[in-house]
């Protein structure tokens, strides 16, 4: 006959409860809260080399990720085109359920081409992380920070929701991310993302990362993360764990 002590790779029943108990307080943990999807399939997605969708494509791929339930849909950069506008302006028409999400930088320009398009939410972007400042946008971190606060306010008295993005977040100091993002929610902003924009965060790292941006900011701004490569699911489940409530992915 075998032990107890022999089950489960050694582990005692002791063990074997507690560890039990353990896994029942973080579902517990979870219950209640709401996961929603932003999808980016016809913006980021299009980064993919040798892809470039057509305005009937994306209003096709749109009104898919509409019927499988996507949340926010990023219809694309109108800044970019007058085709990517006109697809953009069409998607926000076609009477979806999903919110229709519109990327800009931290330009008036930008955010007047979403707003022309009739999204529901804009989403403006800015460097953070001092390698990727020094070789484009060559901004200070004062400039940064008032940026951000100048251009979410803007977005949000034009009576759109606002998801910020601190662009290369994974490679920012970490006090500097923090101050940047306080300083976005401060101004209003709805959405807080935090792209590994590179890709070169692992689970672990991006479950740490995310814990103290969530204990640093007010709950009531979500939290987002966009999935890319092949731990992008890993990083999402970890990212749940440490209180993101918003994922982000493209196909």
């Amino acid at each position: 006959m075998t032990d107890d002590s022999e089950r489960a790779g050694g582990a005692t029943p002791e063990a074997e409860r507690a560890e039990g108990a353990e896994e029942a307080e973080k579902l517990n943990a979870c219950r209640g809260r709401f996961i929603e999807i932003f999808d980016t399939t016809l913006r980021d997605g299009e980064q993919t080399p040798g892809i470039s969708f057509t305005k009937e494509q994306k209003k096709i791929i749109a009104a898919q990720l509409d019927k499988l339930g996507v949340n926010v849909i990023e219809a694309g950069f109108p800044i970019s085109a007058k085709e990517e506008a006109d697809a953009v302006k069409e998607i926000c028409s076609a009477g979806l359920n999903a919110k229709i999400c519109g990327l800009a930088r931290v330009l008036p320009k930008d955010i007047d081409a979403c707003i022309d398009c009739g999204v529901d939410l804009v989403h403006i972007f800015v460097s953070t992380s001092e390698i990727q400042r020094k070789y484009t946008t060559k901004m200070s971190d004062e400039e940064v920070k008032e940026v951000t606060y100048d251009m979410v306010k803007y977005v949000k008295e034009h009576g759109c929701e606002c998801m910020f993005s601190a662009m290369d977040a994974t490679r920012t100091k970490l006090d500097f991310l923090i101050e940047v993002f306080r300083i976005a929610e401060e101004a209003g902003a709805d959405i807080l993302n935090i792209p590994d924009t590179v890709g070169v965060a692992e689970p672990f790292t991006m479950f740490k990362l995310v814990s103290a941006i969530h204990d640093a900011v007010r709950s009531s701004a979500q939290r987002s993360l966009p999935q890319r490569f092949r731990l992008g699911g890993c990083k999402l489940a970890r990212s749940g764990e440490s209180g993101c409530i918003a994922g982000s992915s493209h196909s």
